[in-house]
């Protein structure tokens, strides 16, 4: 072990440190837009209807989406000129995961309320903070 501390670079903890800023920046700005359009979709889901039925659909496929592919997408269809830096992009990427996750959770939680459960629907809560856990 003492081999292992003495090996280290001064630098990583200081590096790790700031990769590690990046991590939540990135998170907290998926997770964001994603509560924004996740709670949008939950609200349509929930009403039902032709718009609730494609809102249904396009839950189920967000996820279905590689990360990759939608950072290859964002890269390539976005206007030259529009300059996202590389954080907004990957968080931008993980907007489907984020939105599926709170809209899932929002019609849950809509449900419960419905049901006359209102302590209940305060479920999603621990639910958004769980999605942290994901990336």
């Amino acid at each position: 072990m003492n081999l292992l501390i003495g090996r280290l670079s001064p630098a990583f903890l200081p590096s790790f440190l700031a990769g590690m800023a990046v991590n939540f920046e990135i998170a907290a700005i998926a997770l964001a837009l994603g509560l924004v359009l996740g709670g949008l979709l939950a609200l349509t889901r929930a009403y039902g209807g032709v718009a609730g039925i494609t809102a249904g659909s396009a839950v189920g496929l967000m996820p279905a989406a590689p990360t990759f592919v939608v950072m290859f997408f964002l890269l390539n269809a976005l206007p030259r000129g529009a300059r996202l830096s590389g954080v907004m992009i990957v968080a931008i990427s993980l907007v489907p995961y984020a939105a599926a996750y709170v809209a899932d959770s929002g019609v849950d939680a809509l449900r419960q309320l419905r049901t006359g459960s209102p302590l209940a629907c305060f479920l999603i809560l621990p639910n958004i903070a769980r999605a942290f856990s994901y990336w």
